[in-house]
């Protein structure tokens, strides 16, 4: 994985940066208005799924190239959806959102935190579904060496005891930054011990460069902002002194509020969305789909696309490393039934509308945007999941009514998968002909 821009909290400076680095389309028309979208059950005439080819862009992060793992099982086909490169194209949307407003992609993965700094000048990109959140953020160690958070908690110490302690050792020394990253989540760590960036030897360099300088024994700590370079270290003999995990768990909410907007999202434009709804409605419950296996059996869903990640990305992973992403709290996916918490639960601390609008505030505030914003003008991902968990809901009541048959089975089937839409569909029809 070669980078993960943006990947905290962003200061104002940074944000600049990351608004110039990743807003070159040209200046787009105001799409700021609500996408004009079907309300309620809108389900196509018949049972045949109908069929359609997109062109699909995945970014080069874990997380966001689940969906290859959908596309190798043939789960998007089940879904009436083929794409015009069998594993997506190959487009970094968290660094930039051209190829989405071009037309060169209809629908890809991106990373929340770099779509909302360009609300000025990008108002026609839409995220309609959010598979997780990134918790990866950690600064490293060789393991043994030097004093961690998780050591001396273990021993009795409150967390801002051990951070202090912690981060205190790192004072003079050199640490590993990712180039091009806001610095929030490494300033708030530092603060812990009374420190800034400026007390200790700050390296910006790319990932690769940041998992060879580190390897190559020299006395340094080391901050890889993505997961596939964090598990090289880890597995290399290198453990976290701190993780942003800890930092949210410690902190006041109102302190680690934008820090938890890390949601890996994906994204097409406001006239695809108001063209194509039902599709993007098959496209997330094939992601779902994924999801529920990442959960249950993360070694075969890592099977599928770990020669791909180490393709892409130029890592070397085993199916094993790959896997243990999922389950070592890198990545927090959420399935279906806990989707929900970041769309329409506003009291938990990852929820999607309250960190965007936190994020927002902050960045007019630090003068990276200047026109006011809300979290409705970067996503429809809300009503996405309430309308799928509609159709759910309808099928459900429609299973019941109906006798054993073929029928019934293929709606049986299709909701298993995750289709809602189309389960719905054979059961409507299922219950006429009844």
């Amino acid at each position: 994985m070669s980078r993960r821009h943006v990947r905290a909290l962003v200061t104002a400076a940074a944000l600049l940066f990351a608004v110039t680095a990743c807003s070159v389309a040209a200046p787009q028309q105001d799409q700021s208005t609500a996408p004009a979208l079907p309300r309620g059950l809108n389900p196509e005439p018949g049972t045949d799924i109908p069929r359609k080819e997109l062109k699909v862009g995945f970014t080069p992060y874990g997380d966001e190239l689940i969906g290859v793992i959908g596309a190798r099982q043939g789960w998007f086909e089940n879904a009436g959806i083929t794409f015009t490169q069998p594993d997506g194209l190959q487009t970094d949307l968290a660094k930039s959102l051209t190829p989405v407003l071009e037309g060169q992609v209809q629908v890809g993965s991106s990373y929340m935190p770099a779509i909302v700094p360009q609300l000025d000048t990008v108002s026609n990109v839409r995220a309609f579904m959010v598979s997780n959140v990134f918790m990866g953020n950690r600064i490293l160690a060789p393991k043994g060496r030097y004093q961690t958070v998780d050591a001396l908690m273990a021993q009795g110490q409150t967390f801002q005891q051990a951070a202090s302690t912690v981060m205190a050792q790192l004072k003079g020394k050199t640490l590993l930054l990712p180039d091009g990253t806001a610095p929030t989540f490494y300033t708030l760590s530092l603060k812990q011990a009374g420190l800034t960036l400026d007390d200790v030897k700050a390296v910006r360099l790319s990932e690769p460069d940041i998992i060879r300088s580190a390897q190559a024994g020299q006395d340094v700590f080391a901050a890889p902002e993505g997961a596939v370079g964090q598990t090289q270290l880890q597995e290399a003999g290198w453990e976290p002194l701190i993780t942003v995990g800890q930092i949210i768990k410690a902190l006041p909410p109102d302190q680690t509020l934008e820090l938890r907007n890390a949601h890996s999202v994906y994204v097409t434009t406001t006239q695809f969305a108001e063209a194509n709804y039902n599709t993007l409605l098959r496209f997330s419950g094939v992601l779902y789909r994924i999801i529920d296996q990442l959960e249950k059996d993360p070694q075969k869903a890592a099977a599928q696309y770990t020669d791909y990640v180490n393709s892409y990305t130029g890592s070397n992973l085993t199916v094993a490393q790959t896997a243990s992403m999922f389950s070592n709290g890198l990545y927090s996916l959420r399935g279906f039934d806990q989707a929900g918490q970041f769309l329409t639960d506003t009291n938990d601390p990852s929820n999607l509308d309250r960190t965007v609008a936190a994020r927002i505030a902050n960045l007019k505030a630090g003068g990276a945007l200047v026109r006011d914003h809300s979290p409705s003008e970067v996503s429809i991902a809300t009503q996405v999941y309430e309308d799928l968990r509609a159709y759910r809901t309808a099928t459900d009541g429609l299973l019941a009514q109906l006798p054993d048959g073929t029928q019934k089975a293929r709606a049986q089937e299709l909701y298993a998968q995750f289709d809602y839409l189309d389960a719905y569909r054979v059961a409507l029809a299922a219950k006429a002909a009844s």
